[in-house]
């Protein structure tokens, strides 16, 4: 269960965090340039594509932890009973 919750916290970080930074840069540069909303969706967009590629990684990394959990418990899965 502990790994469970570590795992959606870690990942509402990956997402949250770029999406507060590159909207709050997209609109101070908005205010700055007078491009009122467009570097505003741009920062969105951009954090999209980090958190998606972020998330992506650390999925790789969490599925590879989850298997040597499963593999030291000895908890048959799919994997060890092919």
């Amino acid at each position: 269960m502990v790994f469970g919750l570590r795992i959606v916290g870690e990942f509402g970080g990956l997402i949250a965090i770029p999406v507060v930074v590159f909207v709050l840069l997209g609109r101070w540069l908005d205010g700055r340039w007078g491009t009122k909303p467009w570097m505003t969706i741009a920062g969105f967009v951009v954090a999209a594509l980090v958190s998606g590629l972020m998330v992506w990684r650390r999925t790789k990394d969490v599925a590879s932890e989850y298997q040597r959990l499963i593999d030291e418990k000895g908890i048959p899965s799919k994997k060890n009973s092919e």
